[in-house]
């Protein structure tokens, strides 16, 4: 279903489908998920949010996917993540957050442009994540534990942001 003009994913929409590994969203107008937009996908692996308008997600939007391995919730207009955003996602593998906060000059709305934060312990004890990508995201800090649980993790890509610092 990507590059339509999507707006919202109704509650329950795909609770039908509780067999399909992959959905693509890529690409449409998304600037809210309820907390109940993908209940039923138990056994989702593969889900890409990219390239909408999303300010938030809750933890709860995210609970039903317990088979997630693969995220990519880059270029929306995240200014915070909830740090136990990927509390249920134990498998995840791969988590994409680029160009979110990215500056572009002939941006109508601009005022979400800013710094994005990220919380300590967002990607914590995801024991499997090999792949991560925060790239050209506006982020300024990195919090001290932020892959504290994560010896697995083969590719960490934090180019272009606002970093002033590296903790230990």
């Amino acid at each position: 279903m990507e590059d339509n003009k999507l707006i919202e994913i109704e509650d329950n929409q795909f609770d039908q489908l509780s067999s399909l590994w992959l959905l693509h969203l890529w690409g449409n107008k998304l600037s809210r998920l309820s907390n109940n937009s993908f209940a039923g996908l138990v056994e989702l692996r593969h889900l890409d949010l990219s390239h909408n308008r999303l300010p938030t997600l809750s933890p709860a939007v995210l609970a039903p996917l317990q088979q997630l391995e693969h995220l990519d919730l880059s270029e929306n207009r995240f200014k915070t993540l909830s740090s136990d955003l990927l509390l249920r996602n134990r498998k995840l593998q791969l988590f994409k957050l680029e160009r979110n906060a990215m500056q572009m000059v002939d941006e109508p709305d601009a005022e979400w442009l800013q710094s994005l934060e990220l919380p300590q312990g967002l990607l914590s004890d995801l024991s499997r994540l090999t792949w991560v990508s925060m790239a050209n995201s506006a982020v300024a800090k990195l919090p001290r534990f932020l892959l504290r649980g994560s010896p697995t993790l083969l590719h960490l890509d934090l180019r272009g942001n606002q970093l002033t610092s590296i903790p230990r």
